[in-house]
């Protein structure tokens, strides 16, 4: 008799719950902490321009190469416009120069989906492993 009252009682005990207050509150000091941290992130956008002449964007030309696609189908390296047919020259000879320089390619976004398919081609046949693709935004 003893045994079948061990047995009742057991089953109308309510389920075992699990306790989550440690997890609710390790999540809340992870949110703390991320509105926290947040604003001091500092994230800086590049700026690009629509014109041939200004270029916002900083590039220290020692270490970077920047080349850039216009609306028109020209194109430039480091603001000086060049022919389509003097490219692949012009980008091995800044590759054999630095071999770890890396390109930054910018491309209007009204700018032709081929030329820009080809500067890419040219880049990498050029031997840039590592380049950065950016595209201007129209207004």
């Amino acid at each position: 008799m003893r045994k079948a009252n061990r047995s009742s009682n057991f089953s109308n005990n309510d389920d075992p719950q699990v306790n989550l207050t440690p997890l609710i509150d390790v999540v809340f000091v992870v949110l703390i902490l991320f509105i926290v941290i947040a604003p001091m992130i500092n994230v800086d956008p590049i700026e690009l321009a629509n014109s041939h002449k200004s270029e916002s964007v900083s590039i220290d030309e020692k270490k970077n190469l920047t080349i850039r696609i216009y609306q028109d189908q020209t194109i430039s390296i480091n603001q000086r416009l060049i022919p389509e047919g003097n490219l692949r020259s012009a980008l091995e000879t800044f590759h054999k120069k630095n071999p770890h320089m890396r390109a930054l390619l910018l491309c209007d976004k009204s700018a032709n989906f081929g030329t820009y398919q080809k500067v890419k081609e040219t880049l990498e046949f050029a031997g840039f492993e590592e380049m950065d693709i950016a595209v201007s935004p129209s207004k």
